[in-house]
């Protein structure tokens, strides 16, 4: 996989049948995710990919291919679902996920997964930079 991921303005996602190839661009955030899977992985956190391998000199994560992502119809007739998911991780760990978009929820058999923790950390950021809620995720129940 010989890819100059370094020269793009975003992430590098490469998906196979059982794993996705993550190519993070920046160290920060390739951390902060790293750090969040394998924290999720050591309390056995379900609704989320499990890590199987990551690479510091590569800001690299290979995680697990949890299907495909959902639609915003879906996202918006399944927010009470998406909910309970989210304050589960956040209550196992710690963590807000910080990033509750369609995009970043997919489903597998249908059980739903969040993906992309890049921007987790233990402040819950619902509003954007106007001060308005980031979508009626964050509307509805923050």
């Amino acid at each position: 996989m010989n890819y100059d991921y370094k020269q793009r303005t975003h992430n590098k996602i490469f998906k196979r049948e059982k794993f996705i190839y993550k190519f993070c661009k920046t160290k920060k955030k390739y951390k902060v995710e790293r750090d969040f899977y394998l924290l999720a992985n050591k309390l056995l956190i379900s609704n989320m990919p499990k890590l199987y391998y990551f690479s510091d000199k590569r800001f690299l994560l290979i995680l697990e291919n949890v299907g495909k992502q959902i639609t915003p119809i879906y996202f918006r007739n399944n927010l009470e679902k998406i909910h309970k998911i989210y304050e589960n991780i956040k209550n196992l760990s710690g963590y807000y996920q910080n990033d509750i978009l369609s995009k970043n929820i997919c489903i597998k058999n249908n059980n739903l997964f969040i993906i992309d923790f890049e921007l987790a950390n233990k402040n819950h950021r619902i509003l954007n930079k106007k001060g308005e809620y980031r979508n009626e995720f964050y509307k509805m129940y923050y």
